[in-house]
């Protein structure tokens, strides 16, 4: 990874199976959650991988069920 790359700002969605209550937004304070059809949505801006895999571990940690983290491309 360049210097550019690791100063660049980038957003993630993270998908989970279950649907997570409104009271899981303070556990996900920065991020943005948000219901689906097959689960719940939580999009974040992340500064660097290392941030991405907080979260994920975050996830893993409370036994919820990871189906996908998609990297939202510029200009979407």
């Amino acid at each position: 990874m360049n210097g550019s790359e690791k100063d660049e700002l980038r957003i993630y969605k993270i998908y989970v199976a279950e649907h997570l209550s409104p009271d899981w937004q303070q556990t996900f304070s920065s991020l943005v959650i948000r219901h689906i059809k097959s689960g719940t949505c939580i999009t974040g801006i992340f500064r660097d991988q290392s941030e991405l895999h907080g979260v994920i571990r975050m996830v893993f940690n409370m036994g919820l069920t990871l189906e996908a983290v998609v990297e939202e491309k510029s200009g979407e």
